[in-house]
């Protein structure tokens, strides 16, 4: 891992500096809060703490602690989940433990995960501390809306920007949300159901995924006893928080579809104003049959979807009701058998 020929300039530049002892004390880091940023994070706990010659040898005990994130002297700062924020009472504390003597005498560090989620009073607390910052103690700030963070927090940090690419979380979603986008025709019930089970069982995956690479991740952390069960709840909090991200990324690529098709609908679209641009013709064929007020409606539908997730509803149930509800261009489903259908779908609703 420590080879530079494998690392992105960004680590280069980082490890560069702390081997000429001039690693900065506060990093904006600009990225995926729970991809590529949160890599770089744990690349640089990794560096800081490392025992070898050439650090992050990625094998030692540090290593695998910063990897792992339960590195003594490493903090991570995420939002609460009820609230969504990062509070000041989080900020505070974290503050009064990088002014006390480090555990294992070297540096400390803090991660502040979705950082523009601070409260004004979180931010404003944090930001005297970034003004006088207590010495090898390294504050990364992980965001992908660095505009919603204070000018004078942003003036404090080395600014870190990471490519487009690594950063969008939803590039890997785009062609399986826009196949299930597709069959949305008709009024019949029992397609859309399928179509509602397909989202289902398409996020299922994703946990699925998320679970193995964290399974992973314990596994070559390496610790036992009383270290073993810390990590177990990290872990289970971060497989939930990467979880919802993730069935966030979903419903939103499934929002800016509804949102190309309104841009069909109004006649605009040209000029690379669609999202699903590799699907400009199926698009547009779909909004055919589609009014603004429908699509508007739709967005709402989906907006709603996202509240009701938040709110630990049922998952399967959400979905299906929010798919029955959708609007959609006509298709199968004529004669009786497709009013049935129809009156069945408006009462399900």
């Amino acid at each position: 891992m420590s080879r530079e020929s494998d690392l992105p300039d960004a680590l280069v530049k980082l490890k560069h500096g702390f081997q000429n002892g001039k690693l900065g004390q506060a990093y904006l880091v600009v990225g995926d809060p729970r991809g590529n940023a949160a890599r770089l994070a744990e690349f640089v706990l990794q560096m800081i703490f490392c025992n070898s010659g050439d650090p992050p040898c990625g094998a030692c005990n540090n290593c695998r602690r910063a990897a792992g994130r339960i590195h003594p002297d490493a903090a991570w700062i995420e939002p609460v989940r009820k609230s969504r924020g990062i509070l000041v009472e989080q900020v505070r504390e974290i503050i009064r433990n990088t002014f006390e003597t480090t555990l294992e005498g070297g540096w400390k560090a803090v991660v502040l995960v979705n950082a523009e989620r601070m409260n004004s009073e979180a931010a404003n607390k944090l930001l005297k501390t970034l003004e006088e910052p207590p010495p090898r103690t390294v504050f990364l700030l992980l965001t992908d809306q660095p505009e919603a963070l204070l000018p004078t927090i942003i003036s404090r940090c080395r600014k870190l920007v990471l490519s487009d690419s690594a950063a969008n979380p939803e590039s890997e979603l785009h062609s399986a949300v826009a196949g299930i986008a597709l069959g949305l025709k008709g009024r019949r019930m029992s397609p859309r159901l399928v179509l509602a089970r397909e989202m289902t069982a398409l996020l299922k995956a994703i946990r699925e995924k998320i679970e193995n690479e964290e399974e992973e991740q314990m596994r070559l952390a390496q610790v036992d006893g009383e270290q073993a069960g810390d990590l177990e709840k990290v872990s289970e909090g971060r497989i939930e928080a990467l979880y919802r991200e993730k069935r966030r990324a979903v419903l939103r690529l499934l929002q800016l579809w509804q949102r190309d098709l309104l841009v069909c609908a109004s006649g605009l679209g040209g000029g690379g104003m669609l999202h699903f641009a590799g699907e400009e013709k199926q698009v547009r064929a779909m909004a055919c049959g589609l009014s603004p007020a429908q699509l508007m409606k739709n967005i709402g539908i989906i907006e709603n979807m996202q509240a009701q997730l938040d709110q630990h509803l049922p998952e399967s149930m959400v979905i299906e009701r929010a798919f029955l509800r959708l609007a959609a261009p006509s298709g199968a489903g004529s004669g009786e058998a497709g009013r049935r259908e129809a009156h069945a779908t408006s009462a399900y609703s």
